[in-house]
């Protein structure tokens, strides 16, 4: 059995491309490939899963003309964030529906910073992104 002996070198921030004679990408564009990014959004696809999961159910009795929170989630590639130097690929989980900062953060009576309301009621917080995020793991830089 041969000894093989590999020397690590640290990447520089920001590196793309590789060092000579590696037959390797460098650990900086390997993180912003296209690969990385089909990765990143199966992920956040399989959070929306998650967060419809999580989300409240709405009676869908056909007389709705705009669609449920539930149906409304939406993956989108984010914006190229930079963490210790080097960039990074993103995706976004969202929701498009209107009443969605109602269902996130509460409205009414029973939140915990709430006005009453004029017309009475309303509902609790459910906090379904936070929530799906903190299911996968909440990064904070």
């Amino acid at each position: 059995m041969a000894v093989r002996r590999i020397r690590y070198k640290e990447d520089q921030p920001g590196r793309m491309a590789p060092y000579p004679g590696s037959p390797y990408m460098p650990f900086g564009a390997f993180v912003m490939s296209p690969r990385m990014q089909g990765l990143v959004t199966k992920v956040t696809l399989d959070m929306s899963v998650v967060a419809r999961a999580l989300s409240p159910d709405s009676a869908d009795d056909g007389r709705q003309s705009k669609p449920r929170y539930k149906d409304s989630f939406k993956v989108t590639v984010g914006s190229v964030v930079k963490i210790k130097g080097l960039k990074r690929v993103t995706s976004n989980l969202g929701n498009t529906a209107d009443h969605a900062a109602a269902i996130e953060f509460g409205s009414g009576e029973g939140s915990t910073d709430a006005e009453d309301r004029p017309q009475g009621g309303g509902n609790l917080p459910f906090r379904v992104l936070g929530r799906t995020g903190r299911a996968f793991g909440d990064f904070h830089e």
